[in-house]
C-alpha cells in the first residue's frame, strides 16, 4: 500500500498543479480583460474629450469668423457710402475737358503688354480717344476703392489668422 499512497500522492499533486495552473491562467485573463476594458474606457473618454475641445474650438473660430464678416460688410458699406459721395463731388471739381492725348492713353492702354503693329480695331478705336479729367478721377477712384477693399478684407484674414495663432 506504500505504493498506493505515494502515486496518490502524485495524482494529488499533479490535480493540484493543473488547478493551480488554471486557477492561475483564470485570474491572469481575467486581469488582463480588466485592464483591456480600462484602455477601452481611457480611450473613449480621451476621443470624447478630444471631439468636445474641437468643437470648442469649431464654435470659436466660427463665432470670430462671423464677428471678422461682419466688421469687413461694415467696413465695406462705409466705403461704398464714401464712393457714392466722391461719384456726386465729381460734377463739381471735374469739367470734362482733355487731359490726356490719344498716344498717351494707348501707352497706358498698352503698358505691361507687348506692343504689336497690328492691333484690333477695338483698341484702335479706344487708342484714338483723349482721356478727360472725368475718366481720369473715374481711374482713380476705382483703383482707391478696389485697394481699400482688398486691403480690407486681407486685413480682415490676418487679423483672423493671428488670432488663431495664439
Amino acid at each position: 500500500m506504500p505504493w498506493l499512497t505515494g502515486k496518490l500522492a502524485g495524482i494529488v499533486a499533479v490535480v493540484a498543479l493543473l488547478l493551480g495552473t488554471v486557477s492561475g491562467y483564470l485570474y491572469a485573463d481575467a486581469r488582463r480583460l480588466a485592464e483591456i476594458e480600462g484602455i477601452k474606457r481611457a480611450y473613449a473618454e480621451e476621443k470624447q474629450r478630444v471631439q468636445a475641445d474641437a468643437m470648442r474650438r469649431l464654435e470659436v473660430a466660427t463665432q470670430r469668423g462671423k464677428e471678422a464678416a461682419s466688421k469687413l460688410l461694415a467696413a465695406e458699406s462705409n466705403l461704398r457710402k464714401s464712393r457714392e459721395a466722391l461719384r456726386h463731388a465729381k460734377a463739381k471739381y471735374t469739367t470734362g475737358r482733355n487731359c490726356l492725348s490719344a498716344n498717351a492713353v494707348r501707352m497706358l492702354n498698352n503698358a505691361g503688354r507687348a506692343s504689336s503693329d497690328t492691333a484690333s480695331s477695338a483698341a484702335a478705336k479706344d487708342a484714338s480717344r483723349f482721356a478727360t479729367d472725368q475718366d481720369l478721377w473715374n481711374w482713380s477712384e476705382n483703383a482707391r476703392h478696389s485697394y481699400q477693399i482688398c486691403a480690407r478684407r486681407l486685413n480682415a484674414l490676418i487679423d483672423y489668422l493671428e488670432k488663431e495663432v495664439r
